[in-house]
């Protein structure tokens, strides 16, 4: 996981741990209020005459708790479903990792799939965050029954990445790219989220902006001159 991601998760953890604990001082709060509401005869005068205020508050208060803790369970969802995507992707790179070595050459386009799950059995090729897809990902046409030396140009480039073909074996020159980011508090926002990848380096790391235009991401710069 690369600095940006692990700062990301950070940030993220420390969010969901701050809104359940402002969420469970909030609750108590407004139960403690809603409570002596209820209890008015034992209440001093004070209290008895603001019970009203008191009961609202502490409705009030626990139906913010309420939000809050939707929020936190909403925010830790999508962190998990974020880093699952990313563990899947890492056990595909380094399934292709293992097939360029014993085949010298990376899978032909059409069987990338089943030439990864030959290497491993329990891959699974479905994003969380992407609902009802056979498989959430694609592979770079441009690669299909390369030599597996093109791995070590100085310029890595794009081998797998997340795709709305949504079908097995989907392979093409950056297509199928998103038009909506999958993952990020503003994915699909224009840019502000991230896909996913599997670089020639055989690591996953987060991509955004306009990738599909960057031929250099695509293509190994020999086959662009």
């Amino acid at each position: 996981m690369n600095f940006p991601s692990l700062l990301g998760v950070v940030l993220l953890v420390l969010l969901v741990v701050s809104a359940f604990l402002l969420s469970a001082a909030v609750f108590l709060t407004g139960l403690w209020g809603l409570l002596l509401a209820l209890r008015q005869p034992t209440l001093p005068p004070f209290f008895q005459s603001h019970r009203r205020r008191m009961a609202a508050w502490g409705a009030v208060g626990m139906a913010v708790s309420g939000g809050l803790l939707g929020m936190a369970t909403w925010r830790s969802a999508e962190l998990r479903a974020q880093l699952l995507c990313q563990r899947r992707l890492k056990a595909m790179a380094a399934a292709l990792h293992r097939y360029t070595l014993v085949h010298h050459r990376f899978p032909q386009a059409e069987r990338w799939c089943d030439a990864l799950r030959e290497m491993d059995p329990g891959l699974n090729f479905r994003c969380p965050l992407d609902k009802g897809s056979v498989c959430s990902y694609a592979f770079n046409r441009f690669l299909s029954g390369a030599p597996a030396e093109v791995a070590k140009r100085p310029m890595p480039f794009i081998v797998i990445f997340e795709s709305d073909a949504r079908r097995w074996n989907a392979a093409d020159g950056g297509e199928s790219w998103p038009k909506r980011e999958r993952h990020g508090s503003k994915r699909g926002e224009g840019g502000l989220g991230w896909n996913n990848v599997v670089l020639s380096t055989f690591e996953v790391v987060q991509a955004r902006g306009e990738i599909p235009q960057q031929t250099s991401l695509w293509q190994p710069k020999e086959e662009q001159e």
